[in-house]
């Protein structure tokens, strides 16, 4: 009796560079194998910007990329959204008195819908009038520059940090903050 030989599906595998989009200069993010580029197209992958940056500070801001173009060996990419890691934020909360969270979408200038997740560390105890207007104002904010912005630029603000500073100078007018951070966002759409 014959045995059939085992093929080794590893081997058939080719490797793939992902490439960054052109928002982050095209950087070379990594290589990924495949089995072929139908398999690749679609595939999420995560990276820190202090990866892409090469700047240590920058480890704890989390990147999602999405390939959408394959050509040749090489696997382009399109930025989908970004998430702080959890420890940062931990780090930063315990030593808080007050958290405001705002989940809600926005829309860019160019029509995509973007969610995102802010979170506002106060110095001290808000009462509940207090809370409301500094949420209002959170939206607000980050809603009037999404429509100012296409989404690679809002993007490129949210995850280098202006459009945090931004929101911080309007709501600091309302209560004592010590910091306020755009905790995740995520492309939803294209529409």
């Amino acid at each position: 009796m014959a045995t059939k030989r085992k093929v080794d599906t590893w081997k058939t595998k080719k490797w793939y560079k992902l490439i960054a989009p052109p928002s982050f200069n095209e950087k070379e993010l990594g290589e990924t194998p495949a089995n072929s580029p139908k398999t690749l197209e679609n595939r999420t992958i995560k990276i820190t910007l202090g990866e892409i940056t090469e700047k240590r500070a920058q480890q704890y801001v989390g990147l999602f990329f999405k390939v959408n173009r394959i050509t040749g060996e090489h696997a382009y990419t399109e930025i989908v959204g970004h998430e702080l890691q959890r420890g940062y934020v931990g780090r930063q909360t315990r030593r808080m008195k007050s958290i405001v969270q705002a989940i809600f979408e926005v829309k860019t200038k160019d029509k995509k819908t973007v969610e995102v997740q802010v979170v506002c560390l106060a110095k001290g105890s808000m009462n509940d009038n207090q809370e409301k207007n500094v949420r209002k104002t959170l939206v607000e904010t980050v809603t009037a520059e999404a429509k100012k912005k296409n989404f690679e630029e809002f993007f490129q603000e949210i995850v280098f940090g202006k459009l945090s500073t931004e929101v911080f100078t309007k709501v600091k007018k309302l209560f004592p903050i010590s910091r306020v951070e755009i905790k995740k966002s995520r492309l939803k759409s294209e529409k």
